[in-house]
C-alpha cells in the first residue's frame, strides 16, 4: 500500500502508528497499583490509554449494541475484536488473529462466523520471527530493516513486538501474499530470505524457522550434535517432530 492509503485507513479506523497492548495479572490490589504506575508512565507518551473495564468502553458497547446494524458498524467491529483480544489474554482461544492470513487471499474473504482454516483456504503466509535486544537503537535498526526490505518485495511491513523482559523482545513479521500469484509467491520467499540474512548480520537471530529453512541449517556444529544426542536419548525412535531442526539424528 502507498503511504496515502495507509494514512486513509488509519484515519478511517482512528488507529495510531503504533498500538501497545498489555495484560495485568495479579490480585486486585496489585493490579490497581500497577494501573496507577502505567498511567504515570504513559501520561506523556501515549495519545490514548484504555483499560478493559473502562467506563468509556462499556458505554461504547451499550451504544453500538442498541444502534441499528447499519449504523456504527466500524466501532461495533472494533469493540468485538477488543473483546476477542481480551479473551486470548485470559487463555480462551478464538479466531481473532486468523483473518490476517487472508489479507492477500484473492479467492476467499474471511468470515469469523464460520470456522476459518487458512491452509484449506489457500492463504499465503510466511513468518519472520527474530529476537531483538530491548534497546532503542536495536529496535529502530530492526524497524528500518523490515520496512526497507519488505518494500523491495511488495510486502506490507506489519511489525509486532512482544516484550519478554528488559533485555529481550520477540518480533513477528507476517509475510502475507497471494499464493495463486507466482510473482507474489516468489517475492514472499525472497523477502523472508533477505530479512533472515540481513537480520543475522545485525544480530537479530530467529527463534523459529519454517521447514524449508530448517533443511538449510548447518547441523554439523557442536550445538546440533549435542542436541541430537539428547534428543536420541529421549526419543530413540525419532517419533517427535522427525526432521525438525535436528535432521542429523
Amino acid at each position: 500500500m502507498s503511504l496515502q492509503q495507509i494514512e486513509k485507513i488509519s484515519k478511517q479506523k482512528d488507529i495510531p502508528e503504533w498500538t501497545v497492548i498489555g495484560t495485568i495479572y495479579g490480585a486486585k490490589n496489585v493490579s490497581k497499583a500497577v494501573k496507577t504506575e502505567i498511567k504515570k508512565i504513559a501520561k506523556k507518551r501515549a495519545s490514548r490509554l484504555f483499560f478493559s473495564n473502562d467506563l468509556l468502553i462499556e458505554i461504547g458497547k451499550l451504544v453500538t449494541n442498541l444502534a441499528p446494524k447499519s449504523i456504527l458498524q466500524a466501532p461495533r467491529q472494533q469493540l468485538a475484536t477488543l473483546e476477542e483480544g481480551m479473551a486470548i489474554m485470559r487463555g480462551i482461544p478464538n479466531q481473532v488473529a486468523l483473518p490476517l492470513a487472508y489479507w492477500r487471499n484473492s479467492a476467499t474473504t474471511p468470515d469469523k462466523a464460520n470456522q476459518l482454516n487458512p491452509a484449506d483456504d489457500g492463504c499465503g503466509l510466511l513468518w519472520y520471527a527474530p529476537l531483538i535486544p530491548t534497546k532503542p537503537a536495536s529496535m529502530l535498526s530492526f524497524i528500518g530493516l523490515v520496512r526497507e526490505t519488505c518494500q523491495q518485495y511488495n510486502i506490507e511491513p506489519m511489525i509486532t513486538f512482544t516484550n519478554f523482559n528488559q533485555f529481550c523482545t520477540d518480533s513477528t513479521i507476517p509475510i502475507v501474499f497471494d499464493i495463486n500469484n507466482p510473482k507474489a509467491k516468489e517475492d514472499a520467499k525472497a523477502c523472508l530470505a533477505s530479512l533472515y540474512e540481513k537480520g543475522l548480520k545485525l544480530g537479530f537471530v530467529p527463534y523459529r524457522l519454517n521447514i524449508e529453512q530448517q533443511e538449510n541449517l548447518d547441523t554439523s556444529k557442536t550445538f546440533w550434535s549435542t542436541s541430537n544426542k539428547i534428543a536420541h536419548a529421549l526419543d530413540p525412535n525419532n517419533i517427535l517432530g522427525p526432521g525438525r531442526y535436528a535432521k542429523g539424528r
